[in-house]
């Protein structure tokens, strides 16, 4: 996990000229535009955008003059990225909303009565929501909007992914075939193995003991029982009821 150095909100806060950081800098833009060019390359972002630029690498920070950032510095051993890559807060701005908190709660850690833990949870959301984009560099932006999409509405049992495909000006086959090329599947597989994967998280909750199948399978957007059966004996190699007998949560 990531430990926070130093964050901030602030106008016109990066350095103009060349410079060099021990630490990984994360960069989120609120308004206004943000370049950071570096030897061999350049990345723009605007608002509800952000960059990751690793430790050790000359680069220069070009703002607009109404800008409004927050910006962090991180440790964390586990990154190995060389370059500067862009963050992008497709999640009705979770990052930014994050970050504005750990903003509030840098200053009160180490002081009495404040919880160390919060800020330490804090930056563990950031960390998890920074991997997503380190680890998927080879997705292009329309291939991660969609798989935010699915995310964000799988246990909605009306949702359609027709639905994220009508948010791109590209055709939905296009988009069909460059998530498979991307992703390695379909992006209803993918929405059914998220919707599966949830169902088994749910059946082997001890706070849920007693939740009949019909309901498991609502929550994990199947409005159709019998289905939702058929799609886990498939995917799981028995039935929701097996699996969850098996775990000790179901008669």
């Amino acid at each position: 996990m990531a430990t926070i150095q130093y964050i901030s909100k602030s106008l016109n806060a990066c350095n103009q000229t060349p410079h060099t950081h021990h630490c990984w800098e994360l960069t989120y833009v609120y308004k206004g535009n943000m370049s950071v060019t570096f030897d061999g390359g350049k990345v723009d972002c605007c608002a509800c955008q952000a960059v990751l630029t690793p430790p050790g690498l000359n680069h220069c920070n070009i703002v607009s003059n109404d800008v409004v950032l927050i910006r962090a510095f991180l440790d964390n051993s586990e990154w190995q990225i060389d370059k500067p890559i862009p963050i992008y807060d497709f999640c009705d701005g979770d990052l930014g909303k994050i970050l504005q908190l750990t903003c509030k709660w840098f200053p009160a850690t180490g002081n009495e009565g404040f919880d160390d833990s919060v800020l330490d949870s804090y930056c563990n959301i950031i960390t998890h929501i920074l991997n997503t984009f380190i680890y998927n560099q080879h997705c292009s932006r329309p291939v991660l909007e969609i798989t935010f999409d699915i995310i964000s509405n799988f246990t909605d049992p009306d949702y359609s992914i027709d639905a994220s495909f009508e948010n791109h000006s590209l055709s939905k086959d296009y988009l069909r075939r460059l998530f498979i090329k991307e992703q390695g599947f379909s992006p209803i597989q993918f929405l059914t193995q998220i919707r599966i994967n949830h169902a088994k998280k749910l059946l082997k909750s001890k706070t849920l003991h007693g939740y009949k199948i019909n309901d498991i399978a609502y929550l994990c957007g199947f409005d159709d029982q019998l289905y939702f059966s058929r799609v886990f004996h498939k995917i799981v190699g028995k039935s929701p009821r097996e699996y969850a007998v098996e775990l000790g949560q179901s008669e």
